[in-house]
């Protein structure tokens, strides 16, 4: 058995270690007067790397994994509202209902947050 700090020779769980640099990628936020594409990839096993149709006019995206591979993908819309996707063992893609007006999204291994215009920070 390999020590912790090195990485498993199965080359499916290699694309894991990406998700903390997916993670801080997220955490950019686009300029709202630009158009963008966004392109999902890697490990889909929930679903998590193919964009729903309903997330449109998207501004900004957060990712969030765990260690057996459960991952799941936020979108923060022009409009203030978030759609989520992927895994949702936890509720953690379950968009709380009425949430709006958000500005910013993060993404955990099972939780997500949504900061609203007015401070508020909603978790679930």
């Amino acid at each position: 058995m390999p020590a912790p700090w090195q990485p498993t020779p199965n080359p499916r769980r290699r694309w894991r270690a990406f998700w903390p640099l997916v993670a801080l990628l997220a955490l950019l936020r686009l300029p709202a007067s630009e158009v963008y594409e966004f392109v999902g990839w890697g490990g889909n096993d929930y679903g998590q790397s193919t964009l729903p149709v309903t997330a449109v006019d998207v501004i900004a995206i957060a990712a969030g994994g765990g260690k057996q591979g459960e991952g799941h993908t936020l979108a923060l819309q022009r409009d203030g509202k978030v759609v989520a996707w992927g895994d949702n063992q936890y509720g953690q893609s379950t968009v709380p209902a009425g949430l709006a007006d958000v500005v910013a999204i993060a993404a955990g291994g099972a939780h997500s947050l949504a900061l609203k215009r007015d401070g508020t920070v909603v978790a679930w």
